[in-house]
């Protein structure tokens, strides 16, 4: 079975450590203003199905915006590309391409 006939368009998969509010409340807020969250299992990782409208600059941004500016670190996959891109300590703190 093909991974899109299973998941609808745009579809995100996303972890995270170090969110400002330490208990994610706020990053919760914002992903769940995009679209449909749920959370899968640990407290920091959750599957994103977007409204329609929102792209993956909005994803990113809703992301930035709820980390610790210094500690903060995030992975998010697009599902339907298969794309991964990391943003922290280790790539600069900008968005880079994960996985090599």
């Amino acid at each position: 079975m093909k991974l899109k006939r299973v998941l609808p368009e745009w579809h995100w998969a996303i972890t995270y450590d170090n969110p400002l509010p330490a208990n994610s409340s706020s990053m919760i807020a914002a992903l769940s203003d995009l679209g449909t969250l749920t959370q899968v299992q640990t407290k920091t990782t959750w599957m994103l199905a977007t409204n329609k409208g929102v792209n993956w600059r909005d994803v990113r941004s809703a992301i930035t915006s709820n980390l610790h500016p210094s500690k903060g670190n995030a992975l998010y996959v697009n599902l339907r590309t298969g794309k991964a891109f990391e943003w922290g300590r280790n790539t600069g703190r900008i968005w880079r391409k994960a996985g090599g």
